[in-house]
């Protein structure tokens, strides 16, 4: 039984359609299905909770974008119960960058149906917010703290990103925005401890991405040898970058060739990260904001996740 979580008013309506094509596969392939309809904010995250809370083997399959899958993971309360499939239809798409796999909605629900999945390690942050309240997320893809997360924060409330999803052009609000806040070009002290051991400080640190895959941010490959696979983290830091030198560096990040400017761009690795600055910063999971922190913990666990794609 496959319990499909799907938006039907998505993408103005095509979300219904969607549908229709996959519930027409699994007519086809006499595979047993239970559709449950999104109406609401943050309703992927409360069916993939109920849908889990008592335990047993559930197989989830949810359409969206990498947003979508993140709240879906954040839902489950057992990873190891469930097998969750994804349908990539978010404006960026770039967890599913890293994957070999193409083809229609239909094409994938049918090789999904009938492939073996991937044991995909996943990541792990917690942190306290100004409030004293205490988060603690997952992420598929990247989380990450400083520039990227301040854009990512900028186009969640962009009225410009709702226009380019109508015209599937959502991922250029990311670069338009990026380039936007150039104009500011925050960079802070920043303290990252790798593995309890390495020690590194910035006095002008510009962002940090932690990642499990490659992409972030609309195709940005921020980690060129990030791997879902080994039970590590991948880290590209940034700092010391002038706006002059910026408007070299990030246009490069989409072939991954920033890592050429080794002065500013400093890759890394490790299992487990603590992250310490000196006035909050908002920090993002998959691109979703989580809110304003001083200390992050991050983690990886290793193939945590059963995923078809």
């Amino acid at each position: 039984m496959y319990h499909v979580i799907i938006n039907p008013a998505a993408k103005s309506g095509r979300g219904k359609q969607l549908w229709g094509q996959l519930e027409s596969v699994f007519k086809e392939q006499g595979v047993p299905y239970q559709v449950h309809f999104t109406k609401h904010e943050k309703d992927v995250g409360r069916f993939a909770a109920r849908l889990t809370e008592n335990g047993g083997n559930i197989k989830l399959l949810v359409c969206g974008g990498d947003g979508t899958l993140n709240e879906a993971l954040e839902g489950i309360h057992d990873l190891d119960a469930v097998e969750l499939a994804y349908i990539p239809q978010g404006s960026a798409n770039d967890f599913a960058r890293d994957f070999s796999e193409q083809g229609t909605p239909k094409e994938r629900l049918r090789r999904i149906l009938t492939r073996e999945p991937y044991y995909m390690d996943i990541g792990l942050v917690s942190a306290v917010a100004q409030d004293g309240t205490t988060y603690m997320r997952r992420f598929a893809g990247s989380s990450g703290i400083g520039y990227d997360a301040a854009v990512c924060e900028e186009v969640e409330r962009s009225v410009m990103k709702r226009y380019l999803n109508r015209v599937r052009l959502g991922k250029l609000a990311y670069l338009i925005i990026a380039l936007k806040q150039l104009a500011r070009l925050p960079q802070h002290p920043l303290r990252v401890v790798l593995d309890g051991e390495k020690k590194i400080e910035m006095k002008r640190c510009l962002f940090s991405a932690f990642m499990v895959h490659r992409y972030e941010g609309g195709g940005f490959m921020f980690c060129p040898d990030a791997d879902a696979f080994d039970g590590s983290l991948d880290l590209c830091m940034a700092e010391n970058l002038t706006r002059r030198k910026v408007l070299r560096v990030l246009p490069s990040a989409f072939s991954g060739k920033h890592v050429r400017h080794k002065r500013e761009i400093h890759m890394l690795r490790a299992k487990d990260i603590v992250v310490r600055a000196e006035e909050p910063m908002y920090f993002h999971v998959d691109g979703e904001v989580v809110c304003c922190a001083k200390e992050l913990h991050l983690s990886c666990l290793q193939r945590k996740l059963k995923l078809y794609i």
